[in-house]
């Protein structure tokens, strides 16, 4: 039996080795990663570039064992070092390309995209009028200088968009459905001044939305939804059985449903609006395509 799964783990590896380009390997510490990576030397019949994380911290640094393990396979390291409170992000977007490429096939994507519209339904609450939170997302610099930009889901269709494109699903903004949640006046109003002041109106509207909820024991979420080749953003209801349900702050949250992870979907959680978290995430994009442009 031991052979038959070491036959089927090394055909898994091979088949996966026909590319036009080199391939390279993540080597950790693990049992799991040298495996592999010493089926794709056999298989490649030369050394394997493999690449390695080392933290700082000897109670989390496998780096040693990794460059040991990758000499015994006559694997051509490159290592990263991390310092201590740094940590390693990939976006959304890279983890789910990864879950593609890996093989897997998504049934259903779920996300609350818009950091802003996370921070006003979480703390959409007894006691609290829709409109002052939404001044105070404003003030904390968490909205566009018109909140109506925000409100109105363009943000979350333009990226649920780029996961849609990366399913393969040839879509145009004009295919995913949004739902307006603000009432006409608050659309109408001229300026941002008249605005808040339409929108104070309409705090009676929104609590009624959250009561409705809350009866159920239910929160609002602003989710978009991709699922049979479908899009749309609408505001849902969740309890404590879906992961939204535990949302604060200015969380961004998406939940993937696939092939692999049909009972325990994936879910990736992480900080979605202010000027620190958009600042990094343009840094990142810029020594990304830094590093591309110089190989």
């Amino acid at each position: 039996m031991l052979r038959d799964l070491e036959a089927l783990l090394a055909d898994a590896v091979t088949c996966r080795l026909e590319s036009e380009v080199p391939l390279g390997a993540f080597l950790s510490g693990g049992i799991d990663s040298g495996l592999v990576v010493s089926w794709m030397a056999a298989a490649q019949g030369a050394g394997v570039v493999t690449t390695s994380v080392g933290f700082e911290e000897r109670i989390y640094n496998e780096l040693i064992n990794e460059i040991i393990k990758a000499n015994s396979l006559r694997s051509e390291v490159e290592n990263m070092r991390q310092k201590k409170n740094r940590l390693l992000k990939m976006s959304a977007v890279a983890f789910f390309s990864r879950l593609i490429h890996s093989g897997d096939r998504i049934l259903k994507i779920e996300g609350i995209l818009s950091g802003t519209l996370s921070f006003i339904f979480n703390n959409f609450r007894e006691g609290t009028p829709f409109s002052s939170i939404v001044k105070d997302a404003q003030k904390r610099g968490l909205t566009e200088p018109d909140p109506r930009d925000d409100l109105s889901g363009v943000d979350v269709r333009r990226k649920l968009l780029i996961l849609a494109r990366e399913t393969g699903l040839a879509l145009e903004t004009s295919d995913i459905e949004v739902e307006n949640i603000l009432p006409a006046p608050c659309l109408a109003a001229k300026s941002v001044d008249d605005f808040f002041a339409e929108l104070e109106k309409q705090d009676g509207h929104f609590e009624q939305l959250r009561q409705a909820a809350a009866a159920q024991g239910k929160v609002l979420r602003f989710v978009a939804t991709l699922e049979d080749g479908q899009a749309r953003i609408v505001l849902r209801s969740f309890d404590t059985s879906h992961p939204f349900y535990f949302l604060s702050g200015s969380d961004n949250m998406v939940v993937f449903t696939t092939e692999r992870y049909r009972e325990r979907p994936l879910v990736v959680r992480g900080p979605g609006a202010g000027a620190e978290v958009t600042a990094a995430g343009v840094f990142a994009e810029v020594i990304g395509m830094g590093s591309l442009m110089s190989e």
